[in-house]
């Protein structure tokens, strides 16, 4: 939507800074970006400045600027020069973008349906668009964009011709629901449940249906399942104005009843009251009927003539909540995000696919979309989202023919089998392959036969919990603070280039390695961001010049022989303080020596002073931490103090904490924390989430008689006839030998099975006596911190140890809602 910027300067009251003599009238805003570096398009582009240091705000600034953008909204108080550039200042820059869109809204009348609840608000507005948009022009929130950030954002997209407006509303503690109700205006609301995620912020369950009916004040209608505690009554008393909706599954005196029949591989959903129907639904479990409840309800108060409905319910695509990233044959990455089948998931796809790319080809394979009228506009809005993502070559399945870009870099196909074809005797090589597409083309039988052919265990990293886990460290500092990701060795096992660019996204200023060889590969992917090279080898100090790399210094004789090697000494440095783990590090008494180099030496530029804490994870050794902490400040005070150029007081930042020590001495943050196990969610704290989740398969199962033995030196006996299975995962790959016979359970179908025998180098056994299960089967090893921590007591190791010991040849997944 375009939004003349004379309008915007107006709906949030900006002042106007700027040397350009451009009509205000004459600019218009089509895009709003936030962060740096997915700025893809510039032409339109208006530049959300979200950071609260001034300067993070110029730097931000500066960077934009640099990529093309000419128009911004800062806050005020920053005095920016620029010839080039128009500046809007206000005193909060996501208020007056809530501001903006909330006017906006108001000027678009078309209804608005406003979703929110603990869980199945994203499937909730996906499924509720597919019912709308073969009739309806409907803009909907892209993806999860459900925050303060998310929903003014999705709220612009509203067009003059727009139908329908379907947006979710999420909030994680009190006072924040009353600013996105301004902005969405909801005609029609759906509470989808009132569940136990995101409680943190809120007092009791009460306290946070209060705060989410907020959204609803203004409803006409409100549509709600009444269950346990959530009635009518209840709701009624918070919202006296509005019309509600109730169903349930037991109760016939609300609005409507709905009763459910299940068959083998299909349900029948019947709902009774003032309109009624019965339909078929091909998902069983219990959270898709319930949001699909909600769908058909929200469509019959709509209006939809309930044939319709029926028609249209049975093409639902299921929602996949997680883009997977994994490897592929020749060198190629896969991105499947095969089931989220519109033009806005496409557009997030690319943005996520041309991150990690790194320097293959960007391949996309399509199908046509099922929900959405492929009309001319359709082809065309598609044609430019492809254009800006510099796609090299597109697999076209389906009827369609859309004239995308040059012809020699698309093919069609009718089929999916015809493109398998194709690709079996030319197998794609040194690309990232992005799949999208309907449900019916089945891309997940491509998906198979494209990924490599290798070890059956999988660590899935979920960037989505490293990205909360961020943001939850980032609550719990100051603005000023920043943080620094350390990701040496693989980035504990998971693969340092793919999280290094996920982690700069979510706002990590700093990266730390261990070696050179782990910095360069970073440069050479394109990682532009300062890197801390923490154990540097002095001779190859003319790697850090050639490749922009920080050195750690840990001693002056270190310092002089990295001086000897390089021939430029304008390296920028981090100096290392031995507070009291004696294991690498400068004392007080070599201050004398290293501030003579110092001196001598003022091309240098001293990045930071830091120290490290041995133990902040122990109460019970919390007086040698305060005490580690007061010889660090006391000499890093020593250095600040030494009037040598090389080190500037205003320039060079302090940092102390770890991940654990971030948590527990909020006084230690300084200007930096770093961040390593804590990134993963290793910590117990239940703010946190654990990013990995290791499973298996099981390769076989059989029926062994009593007294049978299973595996080596029979050191288990049957003592009664049993069915064992075999999984794929042994010490090889990371389960400790210690983990067998019983020492350890796993999870097959949600049911915990003991080992059985000695865990041998591919392979263990697991007892499946009384269980239906088959080769092929998943088998979960740990996916919570329970059941990771259980694992690192069996194997007498830690987590760093545990999950830095998970073996190169499991295959590492990235998952991403």
């Amino acid at each position: 939507m375009n939004i003349k910027l004379s309008t915007i300067i107006e709906d949030c009251s900006a002042q106007v800074h700027t040397d350009s003599q451009q009509s205000f009238d004459l600019v218009n805003i089509s895009e709003w970006v936030f962060d740096t570096r997915k700025i893809n398009e510039v032409h339109d582009s208006l530049f959300l400045c979200l950071a609260k240091h001034p300067v993070d705000i110029i730097q931000h600034v500066r960077k934009a600027e640099e990529k093309g953008i000419r128009v911004f909204l800062i806050p005020e108080g920053i005095d920016i020069e620029s010839t080039q550039s128009i500046f809007l200042q206000v005193p909060d820059v996501m208020r007056a973008l809530q501001e903006i869109a909330a006017k906006h809204r108001h000027r678009i009348q078309c209804p608005c349906i406003g979703i929110t609840g603990s869980n199945g608000k994203t499937i909730i507005k996906e499924w509720l668009s597919q019912l709308l948009e073969i009739e309806f022009k409907v803009t909907k929130s892209p993806a999860s964009y459900n925050s303060q950030l998310g929903v003014p954002l999705s709220v612009l997209l509203l067009e003059n011709d727009s139908q329908y407006g379907v947006f979710e509303a999420g909030i994680s503690r009190r006072g924040e629901m009353s600013s996105i109700e301004k902005v969405i205006q909801c005609d029609l609301g759906i509470l989808t449940n009132i569940g136990d995620a995101h409680s943190a912020g809120f007092d009791d369950q009460n306290q946070k249906l209060e705060e989410k009916l907020q959204l609803f004040k203004n409803s006409q209608k409100l549509i709600f399942e009444e269950y346990d505690w959530i009635n009518h009554a209840l709701i009624q008393s918070h919202l006296p104005n509005v019309s509600l909706i109730s169903w349930s599954i037991q109760d016939k005196n609300g609005s409507y009843y709905v009763d459910i029949v299940k068959n083998q591989d299909f349900v029948i959903i019947h709902i009774e009251g003032k309109h009624s129907l019965s339909l078929p639904f091909y998902l069983t479990d219990k959270a898709s009927i319930k949001n699909v409840i909600h769908v058909i309800i929200a469509g019959l108060e709509i209006g939809l003539h309930p044939s319709y409905i029926i028609d249209r319910v049975k093409y639902l695509e299921p929602v996949s909540m997680r883009l997977v990233l994994q490897k592929a044959m020749r060198n190629c990455i896969l991105i499947d995000d095969s089931y989220n089948a519109d033009l806005t998931s496409l557009e997030n796809a690319l943005d996520f696919a041309n991150e990690q790319r790194k320097r293959r080809a960007l391949h996309l394979i399509l199908t046509d979309f099922d929900q959405v009228k492929q009309n001319e506009a359709y082809y065309q809005k598609l044609s430019q989202i492809i254009s800006r993502f510099k796609v090299d070559r597109i697999s076209y399945v389906g009827q369609g023919r859309p004239i995308l870009i040059h012809s020699s870099k698309i093919a069609y196909y009718t089929d999916l089998e015809s493109l398998k074809t194709v690709l079996k005797h030319d197998p794609p090589k040194d690309e990232a392959i992005l799949l999208k597409g309907a449900r019916r083309f089945q891309l997940d039988a491509l998906i198979t036969e494209l990924k490599v052919k290798s070890h059956r265990t999988e660590l899935l990293v979920d960037l989505n919990a490293i990205a909360h886990n961020v943001k939850t460290y980032r609550s719990l500092i100051k603005d000023n603070t920043h943080i620094m990701a350390v990701i040496k060795a693989g980035a504990y096992g998971s693969d340092s280039v793919s999280l290094a660019k996920h982690l700069l996204r979510c706002g990590i200023q700093y990266l730390a390695v261990a070696y050179y060889d782990e910095a360069i590969e970073l440069r050479e992917e394109g990682i532009s961001a300062p890197i801390m090279v923490m154990n540097p080898d002095p001779s190859l100090s003319y790697l850090a010049e050639q490749y922009e790399l920080e050195l750690e210094i840990y001693s002056v004789v270190q310092l002089q022989k990295v001086l000897q090697a390089s021939s430029n000494t304008s390296l920028k440095i981090h100096l290392k303080i031995d507070s009291g783990m004696h294991r690498l590090g400068i004392r007080e008494e070599d201050l004398p020596e290293l501030i003579a180099i110092l001196q001598s030496t003022p091309s240098l530029q001293v990045k930071s002073i830091f120290s490290h804490l041995s133990s902040a994870e122990d109460p019970k050794e919390d007086d040698f931490t305060e005490a580690q902490h007061q010889y660090y400040e006391r000499v890093s005070a020593l250095l600040l103090q030494s009037n040598v150029e090389a080190i500037d007081p205003k320039k060079t930042w302090r940092h102390i904490c770890n991940s654990n020590a971030a948590l527990r001495f909020p006084a230690f943050h300084h200007d930096m924390i770093r961040l390593g196990i804590g990134l993963y969610g290793y910590i117990s704290d239940d703010r946190f989430q654990l990013a990995h989740c290791l499973k298996t398969y099981v390769a076989q199962v059989k029926d062994i008689q009593k007294g049978d033995s299973v595996g080596y030196n029979r050191s288990f006996i049957a003592d009664r006839n049993m069915r064992v299975a075999t999984l794929c995962i042994g010490y090889a790959d990371g389960i400790s030998r210690k983990a067998g016979n019983g020492q350890m359970h796993f999870k097959i179908q949600g049911q915990s099975v003991p080992t059985i025998g000695n865990i041998s180098m591919d392979t263990c056994s697991v007892d499946v006596t009384d269980m239906q299960v088959e080769s092929g089967d998943e088998v979960i090893i740990f996916d919570t911190i329970d059941s990771f921590n259980r694992l690192c007591k069996l194997s007498d190791k830690t987590a760093y140890e545990c999950i830095s010991g998970i073996g190169p040849r499991v295959v590492r997944t990235y998952v991403k809602e």
